[in-house]
């Protein structure tokens, strides 16, 4: 009898949301990844897929003035999305002071990577790559190549 008391703590206790994950809804989520973009100081952008994990490659492009993070951010607005199986062509890092966020990218795909996870595995959160970023972002990839091309 002391067992099955102490099953129907446990059954009753997950079913009124003790013991549930901690992790926050995906608005919250979302938001949160907005924001701080949105407050990021520092981005780096890297051409080449083995820049991670251990970032010893130097990223491709870096953007520090305000007005250029301001300017490439705006246009990132998050949408949920399913992931796919592309292979995503570049990484983007998004520092604010010491804390970063990690994004893989391409043309379609902006997957948030949380490598800092509470579980021992990399969750990554699915977005949809907002157009105008995407094409501010090949905007400044070119204009960089034509300076170190001169």
């Amino acid at each position: 009898m002391r067992t099955l008391i102490i099953l129907a703590g446990v059954t009753l206790l997950v079913q009124s949301g003790c013991g549930r994950s901690t992790d926050a809804s995906p608005d919250s989520r979302k938001e949160a990844i907005r924001k701080f973009i949105a407050g990021a100081d520092r981005i780096e952008i890297y051409l080449d897929r083995t820049a991670r994990p251990d970032w010893t490659v130097p990223p491709g492009l870096v953007l520090t003035k305000r007005s250029d993070i301001a300017d490439l951010t705006a246009d990132l607005v998050l949408a949920p999305k399913k992931p796919c199986d592309c292979g995503h062509s570049r990484t983007i890092r998004f520092w604010r002071g010491k804390d970063v966020l990690s994004a893989s990218i391409c043309d379609h795909c902006f997957d948030v990577i949380d490598e800092e996870s509470v579980v021992s595995r990399v969750r990554v959160t699915h977005f949809k790559m907002p157009e105008r970023f995407w094409e501010k972002l090949c905007r400044l990839e070119q204009e960089q190549q034509n300076k170190t091309s001169e």
